[in-house]
């Protein structure tokens, strides 16, 4: 009996997780895994399971030493972007645990290559209104929220985030290439960014009085 038990495990834990995680079956199912390691290998070969286990909150406060191992191996969740997605659409729990989106955020390389995962980060507003140094960085990067507008689509509802740091709305970045095409009005913008637009309006005032 217990041979058949471990050769049905594999099936059977698939099973269990999904039903979880839908509800049918609430806690008891994903109880049912084993130790930490096991699971955590075992999800490695099961991308599709670890999928549906980042994305029921309850299940990761229960296994937190399985989703360090997780996040922690770098390669594998670089290699699994459908899994990562749904780590990253986890806000409320990402949100409990800041060492965890400081991991995560920091990524921004890896982000720039999966604007899916990129837009789950952006949508995240209020865990960037708290830490807008990372947020700066993040919207720094004018040029590919151009390139990607779905993604931009979800930076730019952040009014919270641009009313306090307006450098970076659209409109900034539309007046840095009227600046750059104007440099008598450059001077000015270059030291207070935030000011791009009067500066840009008082030049061409006083260009066309």
């Amino acid at each position: 009996m217990r041979k058949l038990i471990r050769i049905l495990y594999p099936a059977l834990a698939v099973v269990f997780i999904f039903a979880g995680h839908s509800g049918v079956w609430g806690q008891e199912g994903l109880e049912t895994m084993p130790d930490d390691e096991q699971t955590m290998n075992w999800l490695k070969a099961n991308p599709e399971v670890a999928k549906n286990a980042f994305a029921n909150k309850e299940w990761l406060e229960e296994h937190p030493n399985v989703v360090r191992g997780l996040v922690k191996d770098r390669t594998w969740l670089e290699d699994h972007p459908k899994v990562a997605k749904e780590l990253y659409a986890n806000r409320d729990y990402i949100n409990s645990h800041p060492q965890l989106a400081d991991r995560l955020y920091a990524n921004r390389k890896w982000l720039s290559q999966h604007p899916d995962v990129a837009k789950e980060v952006y949508k995240n507003r209020e865990w960037l209104n708290k830490n807008p140094e990372v947020a700066k960085k993040l919207y720094g990067n004018r040029q590919w929220l151009d390139e990607h507008p779905e993604v931009a689509k979800e930076a730019y509802k952040n009014k919270e985030f641009l009313s306090k740091h307006p450098e970076f709305s659209k409109d900034a970045n539309k007046h840095r290439k009227q600046l750059k095409e104007h440099p008598e009005a450059t001077q000015k913008a270059y030291k207070h960014p935030e000011k791009a637009k009067s500066s840009y309006k008082d030049w061409k005032d006083k260009k066309n009085p």
